[in-house]
């Protein structure tokens, strides 16, 4: 009977966080395929950029004290690109609490299943992604996103990834 480890364990990003700091201590398979492997089954936490429709814009210079604003045309998200230098780079966090509160105020976030972050990276002009990159950083080169991505999980099968 294979054994599988509890979606629980993962949601606050603590386990990720531990398994990412060890690895950054001793960088060695031992300390990376655990890595990979929680990666693998974690969601990761995105900041985004809200975009407003074209139509909307005008409406927000138009609302009084205290009103709300419902938008017709909706607003899109957009990931935030980091760059440093020439190159650029996705960014997500293991944890709430490794994005910097100044940084944190400018986005929206949302949790990501690190599969469907891997694939939206790709969409982008990016180098890769770079975990947590205000704290304890790690970039992850698309070389190795990939191979995260082709790992088994080992979450129950009917554990939801949405």
């Amino acid at each position: 009977m294979a054994e599988y480890i509890d979606p629980a364990s993962l949601e606050d990003g603590q386990v990720l966080l531990y398994l990412k700091h060890n690895f950054l201590e001793n960088r060695s398979m031992d300390t990376l395929s655990p890595l990979m492997s929680c990666l693998r089954d974690s969601k990761v936490i995105v900041p985004m950029n809200r975009v407003l429709a074209g139509e909307n814009t005008g409406l927000i210079e138009s609302l009084g004290p205290g009103e709300e604003l419902t938008m017709p045309g909706g607003t899109r998200l957009k990931p935030d690109i980091l760059r440093s230098g020439e190159k650029r780079f996705f960014p997500i966090f293991s944890a709430t609490t490794v994005i910097p509160g100044d940084y944190g105020k400018k986005f929206t976030t949302i949790k990501l299943p690190m599969i469907k972050v891997i694939e939206l990276a790709h969409t982008y002009q990016v180098e890769g992604l770079a975990l947590d990159p205000f704290s304890e950083s790690m970039v992850l080169p698309f070389e190795i996103a990939d191979e995260i991505a082709k790992l088994e999980s080992n979450l129950p099968p009917d554990t939801p990834m949405e």
